[in-house]
């Protein structure tokens, strides 16, 4: 989810060609959006996990990532814009916050507590190299390969049911709700 935010205004820039040169620069508002948005909700999403879980909330955030990826990318290649951009970052910003909000919870419960904070850093920049860091290659090489500037969605899509499979198995191994 945060490769889709970070590679976002390199995309819309490269890959749509209809951008002038400052729209590079300009696109990097939808970044901060993002985070704002993100922000803003996390504590409240927070505090949603907890009353119904972490999984639950988190699956909510992997089912809009599979179902939301090939519309809001094609949405943004129909319409190549900054305000464009912008909003699809902030509407990302928020699937951030579901399931980046309860993600620390869920992963300290997987762990006991004399490994605890070796087995979360790993967990988590593990999965941040493989599915975060080779993003952008992944990316451009998918949108080379097929033509189309609506193929990231794809990768987005496949990284939400990695996400689905994984919260399932939390929730049978761990007993997570």
């Amino acid at each position: 989810m945060t490769s889709s935010i970070g590679c976002s205004p390199s995309w819309g820039r490269i890959g749509t060609g209809h951008w002038s040169r400052s729209a590079g620069y300009s696109g990097y508002l939808g970044g901060a959006a993002s985070g704002l948005v993100t922000l803003i909700c996390a504590p409240f999403i927070g505090k949603l996990a907890d009353r119904i879980g972490c999984v639950t909330v988190m699956r909510t955030a992997a089912i809009a990532g599979l179902v939301g990826a090939l519309p809001l990318f094609a949405l943004l290649n129909a319409f190549p814009t900054i305000f464009i951009l912008t909003v699809i970052q902030a509407l990302l910003g928020v699937v951030m916050a579901f399931y980046f909000a309860p993600l620390p919870a869920l992963m300290s419960a997987m762990f006991p507590t004399n490994v605890r904070t070796t087995g979360m850093s790993l967990a988590y920049n593990i999965g941040v190299t493989l599915f975060g860091g080779m993003a952008p290659i992944v990316l451009a090489v998918l949108v080379e390969q097929t033509g189309s500037l609506v193929s990231p969605g794809y990768y987005y899509m496949f990284v939400a049911i990695v996400s689905m499979i994984s919260l399932a198995l939390a929730r049978k191994r761990y007993g997570q709700r």
